[in-house]
C-alpha cells in the first residue's frame, strides 16, 4: 500500500509543486513571439510590413505565463488582421509562442500614375507599397486614368 500511496499521490504531488516553483519563478513567462510566414517568398516581402506591426502587437504579451496566457484574446487579436487568410498558434515550451500564418494570395499588382506598386489581396485589402523589385510574381495592373 505504501507503494501505491507513493506513486499515486507523493510523486504526482511532487512533480505540481516543481511545476509550480518553476512557473512562480517565471521560468514560464514567455519571452519570444515567432511569427511563421507559410507562402512564397515574394509574398512574405509584399506583407513584411504588416507580419513586423503583429510582431509588436504581440510583443505585448511578452511576460505572461504560458500557463496563464488567454490564447483567446491572442486569436482574436490576429483574426483582426484582414490579411491572414489562416494561422494557427501553437505554445513551446518554456517560453515561447508561435504563430503560423498563411496570408490571403495576392491577385495582382497595383500601379499607381507615380509608378507605385501596391499589392492587391484576394479579398480586396490593398497592402503598402513595394518596391518593383519585391513585388509578387503576379499580373500587374496601370492606372489608366
Amino acid at each position: 500500500i505504501w507503494k501505491l500511496l507513493l506513486s499515486f499521490i507523493v510523486v504526482p504531488s511532487l512533480i505540481a509543486g516543481i511545476f509550480y516553483a518553476l512557473d512562480r519563478n517565471g521560468f514560464f513567462n514567455l519571452t519570444r513571439v515567432n511569427i511563421l510566414i507559410e507562402n512564397t517568398s515574394h509574398q512574405k516581402l509584399a506583407i513584411k510590413k504588416r507580419v513586423e506591426l503583429l510582431q509588436k502587437d504581440l510583443t505585448a504579451y511578452k511576460g505572461q505565463s504560458l500557463w496563464n496566457l488567454k490564447l483567446k484574446h491572442l486569436t482574436n487579436r490576429v483574426q483582426e488582421e484582414k490579411w491572414i487568410d489562416t494561422f494557427r498558434v501553437v505554445r513551446q515550451w518554456p517560453s515561447t509562442l508561435e504563430v503560423q500564418v498563411v496570408a490571403s494570395p495576392i491577385y495582382f499588382v497595383f500601379i499607381n500614375q507615380s509608378g507605385v506598386f501596391f499589392p492587391v489581396m484576394e479579398n480586396g485589402e490593398i497592402l503598402e507599397p513595394v518596391e518593383a523589385g519585391d513585388s509578387p510574381d503576379v499580373p500587374l495592373v496601370r492606372d489608366a486614368v
